[in-house]
């Protein structure tokens, strides 16, 4: 029964008469009734705060034990922390050993690498010594060669300048080709470079196409092929000559072969066939040789008609007009050729060479056709001279010694070539009557 219905009941109980004695008991009891109900409320309200203070106690104590159980979780997490820091810096101690440990070793490969560089660049260095040592030897020898060949070609003028018959037969053939072939060497120099010595001048910036458009230019510029025309032309000669060696056939007279067999033992080297030959060809050789000549004489012609009316009008005009007639190009470009007056040179000396080779032509190609001593015609006389050569002449001892005296001398006014077992190496007894006299064979 709670506060509310008891104070319900004293009223009811208050309003009918006859009750005071019950009422005041009742108040007392009610009295009673709420001082227990305080001190029941009180006493709860305590146990309450108790409670209260038992679980903020409990909760102290658990916010407490949690608190220690946290610092000793981080004690143990500094702790492994440190742990942790302390082998990280042992690894890193080990690690930056190791580093330096590697880079000890690679700074002693580096250096086993430069001392490996070092002997490589100095064997290299020796290997490209002996190299171009083996080049200049190697040039020292095509140099000799080419001096040799040169010579060679050349002989025929230093013949002439000796007076010596070696000038005859195809060795002035020989002499023009190296004429040829030394005027061909120094023409390609000025002619080599003349796609660089092209320059245009274009009216507005192409970039990317100036090659193609300089190319353009230069076909317009020269249509003529120029240094593969010269290169056919001396393959042709060279062609033709050789063709003409073949049917050159050459006879020894025979006073050269006893002069060449009287020397022959005492000298004990070859003579050179080319002294004393005689031309001696006919019938179809003579047709072919004809041939030559005449074919010689074409090549030439057409060589000097392409060098001065096809390439040389090429080089008249110092600055030309191109027309590309490409999308990739401007309409008109002015272009220009360096070192024109020396290509224009190196045109007038080859033709120049071809027209010495045309007068030798007609000079040869006339002798050929009129009637000379060594040819065709003159055969008779060349007969009735070798027989009345070959005839023994009765002389006295007189004509006997001066006709040895001859023989020795080799016909001519020169010293006579002394044997090696002359008059002076003979022993006594073994002296002929023809040493006796005072010639040595």
């Amino acid at each position: 029964m709670d506060e509310t219905a008891c104070f319900k009941w004293l009223a009811t109980e208050a309003q009918e008469p006859g009750r005071r004695e019950s009422l005041d008991r009742s108040i007392l009891l009610l009295l009673l009734f709420c001082v227990r109900a305080a001190l029941a409320e009180n006493r709860a309200k305590q146990e309450r705060e108790k409670e209260e203070r038992k679980g903020e106690r409990g909760k102290r104590k658990k916010r407490e034990r949690e608190r220690k159980e946290k610092g000793k979780k981080e004690g143990e997490r500094e702790k492994r922390k440190g742990d942790e820091r302390k082998g990280e810096g042992e690894r890193k101690e080990r690690n930056r050993k190791r580093e330096k440990e590697e880079r000890k070793r690679k700074r002693k490969e580096r250096k086993g690498e430069r001392g490996k560089e070092r002997k490589r660049k100095e064997e290299s260095k020796g290997e490209r010594e002996k190299g171009r040592k083996r080049k200049e030897r190697g040039r020292k020898g095509e140099m000799a060669l080419v001096i040799g060949g040169i010579s060679q070609l050349f002989q025929p003028t230093i013949a002439v300048l000796s007076a010596e018959k070696i000038c005859q037969g195809t060795n002035l053939w020989y002499f023009l080709i190296g004429l040829h072939m030394v005027t061909l060497f120094f023409a390609y120099g000025p002619w080599d470079s003349l796609k660089a010595d092209l320059v245009c001048c274009w009216p507005s910036n192409i970039e990317d196409a100036n090659k193609f458009c300089l190319t353009i230019c230069y076909n317009q510029r020269f249509p003529v092929p120029i240094s593969g025309f010269w290169v056919f032309h001396f393959i042709a000669i060279i062609f033709t000559v050789a063709l003409l060696k073949f049917v050159y056939v050459t006879k020894k007279s025979p006073k050269d072969k006893d002069a060449e067999a009287a020397r022959k033992p005492i000298s004990g080297t070859e003579s050179s066939p080319k002294v004393g030959e005689q031309l001696h060809f006919g019938g179809w050789r003579q047709g072919i040789y004809i041939f030559c000549i005449a074919l010689l004489l074409a090549i030439d012609i057409a060589f000097i008609w392409t060098l001065l009316g096809l390439q040389l009008p090429n080089l008249i005009q110092e600055v030309t007009t191109c027309y590309p007639n490409d999308p990739a190009c401007p309409a008109t470009a002015q272009f220009a050729v360096n070192s024109i007056s020396d290509k224009r040179a190196i045109l007038w000396v080859l033709a120049f060479c071809s027209a010495a080779n045309i007068i030798f032509c007609i000079g040869k190609r006339h002798r050929s056709v009129l009637p000379n001593r060594q040819g065709r015609f003159g055969g008779e006389a060349l007969k009735r001279r070798h027989r009345n050569r070959g005839r023994k002449e009765k002389v006295g001892s007189s004509g006997e010694l001066d006709a040895n005296k001859q023989a020795c001398h080799d016909g001519g006014p020169e010293k006579p070539r002394q044997l090696k077992g002359g008059c002076r190496s003979k022993k006594h007894g073994q002296i002929s009557a023809l040493e006796k006299q005072g010639c040595s064979v």
